[in-house]
């Protein structure tokens, strides 16, 4: 059963990856920025228990600003988000949500993901939940604390 744990989150991990990454809002609003792509294999230790540890790893450049930017994915209740982040040293400078499987009224408004978690200092002490949405605030706060672990940033 644990085999077939690990395949799955790799297949899990290498479908991040098939994302159109030059679709997302970021590289939109943002067309002065490139990037090269890799993989980030983290340590048991480094990821929650649902995180899959394959992760992809972005490096951006923004006007000779160097950027880091993940795909992360965890598991809300029965199904899976995919959240894109951009890293600015220890900064969130972006965050959007790329795939949501949940049903649409758990979604948290993009305002609160403005206040609670953009232009924050890493390691988030206290993010504060949101009602109707307690779920999905909990897979993000899980999807930060491995961030948080990444020593590479």
């Amino acid at each position: 059963m644990e085999f077939l744990k690990y395949i799955f989150l790799i297949i899990f991990s290498l479908n991040v990856k098939a994302s159109n990454i030059e679709g997302l809002n970021y590289f939109k609003t943002n067309k002065e920025c490139s990037y090269k792509s890799s993989f980030l294999f983290l340590k048991k230790d480094q990821v929650p228990k649902i995180t899959p540890r394959i992760i992809p790893r972005y490096m951006i450049s923004c006007n000779d600003k160097k950027l880091r930017g993940f795909i992360l994915g965890d598991k809300i209740r029965t199904h899976y988000q995919k959240v894109f982040f951009v890293i600015n040293n220890t900064k969130i400078k972006h965050l959007e949500i790329i795939k949501f499987d949940e049903p649409e009224k758990y979604l948290p408004p993009r305002k609160w993901v403005d206040y609670a978690l953009i232009n924050k200092e890493l390691p988030l002490k206290k993010i504060d939940g949101i009602s109707g949405a307690t779920l999905t605030t909990s897979s993000l706060k899980r999807m930060i604390q491995t961030i948080n672990n990444i020593k590479e940033l």
